[in-house]
């Protein structure tokens, strides 16, 4: 199912969003939303072992659209954690789930 990013958040209740697209031409989208009341958890799953700057456009492209503030991830299956200059955290999929998501203040 596709859902709008900015409309769905009043329709759909907290937590979890999942596969949204943005309303523009773009088509730009974001595999995964988590709202922990006071941010929004935006996450893109990569299978790769490594994440491009062109794979953050979806990111990005939400935290634009929102008046909340989002923390945004890249959750994908190599080795090292890399901030990007946009404030995108990409993490090895295992790091996020055994010490980022633990540690989020819900």
């Amino acid at each position: 199912m596709v859902h709008s990013a900015v409309s769905v958040f009043h329709k759909v209740p907290p937590p979890v969003l999942a596969d949204l697209f943005l309303p523009n031409r773009s088509r730009a989208e974001v595999d995964l939303v988590i709202d922990t009341g006071k941010t929004l958890l935006a996450i893109e799953c990569k299978h790769g072992k490594t994440v491009g700057t062109a794979q953050l456009s979806g990111l990005l492209a939400f935290a634009a659209a929102t008046k909340r503030t989002v923390a945004s991830y890249v959750v994908f299956q190599g080795e090292r954690s890399q901030r990007y200059e946009s404030g995108v955290l990409a993490i090895p999929y295992l790091r996020f789930l055994r010490e980022e998501l633990p540690a989020l203040e819900t």
